[in-house]
């Protein structure tokens, strides 16, 4: 039993790696498509593929049991799943209605009265997830449309976010079952999931989510979030980041033994006026830095023959005075901090997307211009 359970978890870990490889991919090629859209409904689509892929990340970190924290806007959160979760082909949320529209068929109102600027420490990625889950349960009890309601009360130490929809609720004898694995009012024990999964995510960041008896018509649940007052903590989500602001125009090298990352690194960091070389492994690299001086060097920890902590060691001794940046798709917390006590200056889990290469890339100019005053 020992070996299989070992055996199972080495499988998974080899699962989650190869897919945060392919997010990396699919995160920086979305967002270098972004960079040369015009047309606003394509960009919406770019972007919608971009939160679709952050909450794949954050899942691959929950399936592997890694340690994810922290802060979101409660509203953004609240924006980007009604953004993500769709009524139906060609349909949007109405947000912007009369007291004659609710009347309507056919039409899907979001009324969000939540303000922005009011922070939780619930991530984004995983409130998100959790509206996710309501507006899905929603939609499929308002097949030919309905209104689903955000209303948010707060004191100093926690955020009540209710959520309310039009459907035909949730009854009082069903109500004390629905977190329960397995229940569901469908009769299809594969679909009762969700909840139960909502309330264990939301618990495991300090949270609860929690069935309201109201007298109005359709189901209401309240979300308590612990609240928090630093919004300078809130993750970037990748579509806010900061492009092109003071971005390090470095010559920079690139080890990975993945083409489509490397190749893709590469292509990010050219658009930012970067020169980009690439090796595969570090005997590669070890060939390139013989022959080219860089000042920035892109390291991925897993690499065939030496790994890139010993690659950086090798570089540090050599090059005291280039950038070092490792990047890791097993994600392993060990390899991590080890990094972070290392010759390395700045630590990276993948997927990379053009937005933490932009902020990988100033942070690499403040590192790379103190280096220079100490010589």
């Amino acid at each position: 039993m020992a070996e299989t359970k070992k055996k199972i978890i080495g499988e998974l870990s080899g699962v989650v790696h190869d897919a945060r490889q392919m997010l990396a991919v699919i995160l920086g090629r979305t967002g270098l498509l972004q960079r040369g859209v015009k047309d606003s409904v394509l960009l919406r689509h770019l972007k919608d593929i971009e939160l679709a892929t952050e909450s794949l990340e954050s899942l691959l970190l929950r399936v592997s049991n890694e340690s994810f924290t922290g802060v979101s806007d409660i509203r953004e959160a609240i924006v980007q799943s009604l953004s993500l979760i769709q009524p139906e082909a060609g349909q949007d949320w109405q947000q912007d209605f009369s007291t004659e529209d609710e009347q309507k068929t056919g039409v899907w109102l979001a009324d969000n009265s939540v303000l922005e600027g009011v922070y939780c420490t619930v991530p984004t990625d995983v409130l998100r997830e959790v509206l996710n889950n309501l507006l899905h349960n929603s939609l499929a009890v308002l097949p030919q449309g309905g209104k689903v309601r955000f209303r948010l009360e707060s004191d100093e130490d926690f955020c009540t976010l209710f959520y309310h929809d039009s459907g035909p609720g949730i009854s009082a004898e069903n109500s004390s079952q629905i977190f329960e694995p397995g229940f569901s009012t469908s009769g299809d024990s594969k679909k009762g999931v969700g909840l139960p999964y909502c309330r264990q995510i939301l618990n495991s960041c300090g949270g609860q989510i929690n069935w309201v008896s109201t007298q109005e018509q359709g189901a209401c649940f309240a979300l308590t979030l612990p609240r928090s007052n630093q919004p300078e903590k809130v993750k970037n989500s990748t579509v806010e980041t900061r492009l092109d602001v003071g971005v390090f125009s470095a010559s920079v090298l690139v080890v990975d033994d993945d083409s489509s990352v490397r190749e893709m690194l590469a292509d990010v960091l050219v658009e930012f006026g970067c020169r980009a070389t690439v090796a595969g492994d570090g005997t590669a690299a070890e060939e390139i830095l013989a022959h080219k001086t860089f000042e920035v060097a892109i390291i991925d920890q897993t690499l065939p023959g030496m790994s890139g902590l010993d690659l950086a060691d090798k570089i540090r001794v050599a090059y005291p005075e280039m950038v070092l940046i490792l990047i890791s798709g097993w994600g392993q917390e060990e390899i991590l901090d080890k990094a972070r006590h290392s010759h390395i200056d700045l630590v990276e889990r993948k997927p990379i997307s053009v937005g933490k290469v932009s902020d990988l890339l100033n942070r690499a100019k403040e590192i790379h211009n103190n280096y220079h005053k100490r010589s």
